[in-house]
């Protein structure tokens, strides 16, 4: 299995190559797009979120403490003061990080229901719904989405790899449990999360936008041309 920094160093780079590509497709602009990268970190950090003993755990609960502070902060901005507002979004963060985690911690099991392709489709949507909740656009919210799901397969894959001894062609023991569709092991989660993708699915916006945006983008890979258009950027 592979340890934190590898997943940190594999979700910033897997998420640095989607954000330059969403960039050059102008799906998001400048600003959304560095939203985005954090969420492809994210995303590669979230399998582990049912590992009690991982760095990842704390960080991503630390993570979505301040960002559910910050989305109460915003809400409740027309009617608190600016010290209210501190204390909602300090009370929030403690809560989720300080007693949601433990919480969590007794639920789940590592390389459970959350080390799975159904878990990576439901935190996928859930990341869509947050967004249009927050006011994004229909594209950013898909995107924000794409951005999870890549992020928690780079993950899973960086497991898989990890679960083969290159040396002597083996598979180790744990090889099979972290790229999986769902878990067998644990029918009640993996039905929850059947349940909870079919709702998200649902309220879902039209991906029709999305599609849209990415059908009339012009994207170049290769560096054609690329001087003349620094050259015009500079103004030389």
């Amino acid at each position: 299995m592979a340890n934190f920094h590898a997943h940190l160093s594999a979700a910033t780079i897997t998420s640095s190559i989607t954000a330059s590509t969403a960039l050059s497709l102008q799906l998001a602009n400048q600003s959304e797009i560095i939203a985005l990268w954090f969420l492809g970190v994210l995303g590669g950090l979230l399998p582990d979120i049912d590992s009690d003993d991982s760095t990842s755990v704390r960080l991503v609960f630390k993570m979505l403490g301040m960002g559910v502070a910050l989305f109460f902060a915003m809400w409740f901005y027309p009617v608190l003061s600016v010290v209210g507002l501190w204390l909602v979004g300090a009370l929030i963060f403690v809560l989720v990080r300080y007693a949601l985690l433990p919480l969590f911690e007794k639920v789940t099991v590592h390389r459970g229901s959350v080390h799975s392709l159904l878990a990576c489709v439901m935190f996928g949507l859930a990341s869509v719904q947050l967004s249009v909740l927050c006011g994004t656009s229909i594209v950013f919210a898909w995107c924000a989405g794409v951005f999870i799901i890549m992020g928690m397969l780079t993950h899973l894959t960086l497991d898989e790899i990890y679960s083969v001894n290159l040396a002597d062609m083996e598979f180790k023991r744990s090889f099979g449990t972290a790229l999986k569709l769902f878990s067998m092991d644990f029918p009640l989660e993996t039905g929850a999360q059947v349940i909870a993708i079919v709702v998200l699915v649902y309220f879902a916006p039209s991906l029709e936008p999305f599609v849209t945006a990415v059908g009339q983008a012009e994207f170049s890979f290769l560096p054609v041309q690329e001087w003349t258009a620094l050259r015009e950027w500079v103004g030389i």
